[in-house]
């Protein structure tokens, strides 16, 4: 039988120990996108090594942009495409 590990939670560290500022009409940065799913015509495709984090990114990207990825496993990583 695997032997299993229990994760330990970890002590929370004070916010501050003064006042937190609320401050108003500060800009919010744009986002960063690791990979190129917004620039991607159909047919397209680039390759990454890291799987989970290319197969997660094109499921957020197909649902925020309303367009279609599809990734498939390749020696050494994975290759997404843009289909529709």
């Amino acid at each position: 039988m695997a032997k299993t590990t229990k994760k330990t939670k970890r002590a929370r560290k004070p916010v501050s120990n003064g006042e937190i500022k609320i401050e108003a009409n500060v800009p919010l940065p744009p986002k960063r996108h690791t990979y190129p799913f917004g620039e991607m015509n159909v047919g397209d495709s680039f390759f990454a090594e890291n799987a989970n984090s290319v197969r997660q990114a094109s499921a957020r990207m197909s649902r925020e942009i309303d367009k279609k990825f599809t990734c498939r496993a390749v020696e050494g990583g994975v290759r997404a495409w843009r289909i529709e």
